[in-house]
Formats: structure tokens, sequence, C-alpha cells
């Protein structure tokens, strides 16, 4: 039931992408793709986890620097948040479980972009008192980037995806044939999903497919791929289930927020 149902999302997503094709503006093509993903979203995601649009903060974030938008912001609402309008929001990296970009039809240049935008996140620092944690994979946010068109082969994609880390100076760390992969983050995007076509995705994902033969074979490999016409999206809630599920007995330390602020204290 469950594959089947995602299946069908897929299709039904890939359809109403097609459906505001005919448009005329880049935004009008954007917009309601960004929006057909947030409602899947909303309908398939625990009540505990929240989706938002807008950037992302940590304690040493400036007024007015320049930081990346992300298209879809998955947190945990039980953390502050800062809002700027009804729709735009600064998140703090505390709360944020995952970002995804939407592309109405991904280039190389879309996912060079996406990959600084998520070793950006990656980059910023929380703050934590953690009492304990019960969870299988690294810590930190995840990033992805869904696709509702690109190339034809998902070896292409992961081709782009080595060429970009080069290009922007990005180490890759390698992933060693055991367990200890899957505490090794990904220092950019952890995998791409382009519908109805297949993914990439970073190999240290504990509930993904098994690598272990093919890394005896090719002790290098850093990146899965898989060309399919369906599972995708099933796959990519996989992904996200097995995030939020993880237990984390962790919150926000607000001391790094506050130090740079300064009271005149007097006393009777």
């Amino acid at each position: 039931m469950l594959r089947a149902h995602f299946n069908n999302m897929e299709k039904i997503l890939s359809a109403q992408g097609a459906s505001v094709a005919i448009t005329g503006h880049s935004l009008h093509k954007g917009t309601p793709r960004e929006e057909f993903i947030s409602k899947f979203l909303k309908d398939h995601l625990p009540s505990n986890i929240s989706i938002g649009t807008g950037e992302i903060i940590d304690h040493q974030s400036k007024p007015g620097d320049q930081r990346n938008q992300y298209d879809i912001v998955l947190y945990r609402n039980e953390y502050p948040k800062i809002s700027f309008s009804e729709t735009i929001s600064a998140f703090l990296i505390e709360s944020v479980v995952a970002t995804l970009e939407i592309k109405s039809t991904l280039t190389y240049e879309d996912l060079k972009t996406s990959i600084q935008s998520a070793h950006n996140a990656k980059v910023l620092a929380p703050s934590y008192e953690e009492v304990f944690s019960i969870s299988n994979f690294s810590r930190g946010i995840r990033n992805f980037l869904v696709a509702y068109n690109g190339p034809q082969k998902m070896q292409t994609v992961q081709n782009w995806v080595d060429k970009a880390h080069q290009e922007l100076g990005i180490s890759v760390p390698m992933l060693p044939n055991n367990h200890t992969r899957f505490n090794i983050p990904s220092p950019s995007l952890d995998a791409i999903f382009i519908l109805e076509k297949g993914f990439v995705h970073y190999d240290n994902f504990i509930a993904g497919v098994d690598t272990t033969q093919i890394r005896l074979q090719q002790p290098s490999v850093n990146w899965v791929s898989a060309d399919s016409q369906d599972g995708n999206l099933l796959y990519l809630f996989h992904m996200l289930h097995q995030l939020i599920k993880s237990v984390q007995g962790r919150f926000l330390n607000p001391a790094p927020y506050l130090s740079g602020q300064r009271f005149n204290i007097s006393t009777k």
C-alpha cells in the first residue's frame, strides 16, 4: 500500500509540475512546483515537524549578512523562530531537520548553487544542551534537492556532483566500508531526486540501499545513483522519516545568542 501510494503521488506531482509548464514567467513555474512539494510534505509528515520558507541562522549570524533562502525548511516546532512576514522566516539552526531545494529542470548551474547553499547550512554552529542521543545518523542538518525534470541518466547528475565540489573547493570525506561511514556527514547536499527518473545520494544513509559488495570492489565510492521511473518519492519520504524519528534529548542553549547583549544593572 505504501509503495503504491507514493508511486501514485510521484505521478501526480509530475503531472502537476507539467501543468504549469505553459506559463510565461519562470516564477509562475517555480512557485507552484514548490507549493506542490510543500503540500505533499504537509500531508505526510508528522505534526511535530513544521514547514516553512526562509533563511537559517546560528548564534554567530549578524543583521544584514548575506544568507541563502531555502525553498522548504523542515523544523521542529518546539523551537523559536523569527518571522519576517507571513511566509518568510529565519530559523534557528538548532531547530532545522532538513531543507529541500525545488527545481523545475535541473541544470549543472542549479546543482552547483544548491551544493554551495547546502554547504553554507552545514557549517553553521548549533548550540545545544544535550541530555542524551539515540540516533543512527550523523548529527546536523540534512539538505535535499528535488527536481521535476533533468538529465535522462542519474550518472550524469553524479558526475555533476563531483565536478561542482571540485570547482567550489568543497572536500568530500572518503567513506570507509564499515559502520563508521554512517556517522560521517555530507559536506553539502545529501541527496538529489528527479521525479520519475531516479536519485543520487551520499552513501552514509544507514537505512538505504546496501552497497557493501560494491564498496569491496570500489573502495572510493562516496555516492549512490539509481535510474528509476518510480520509488523515488518513497525513498525521499523514507529518508525524511528516518531523520524525524531519531530521538535526541537536545535542547537549545540560548547563552551564545545572548552573549553580545549588555544591560545596565542597578540594585536598591
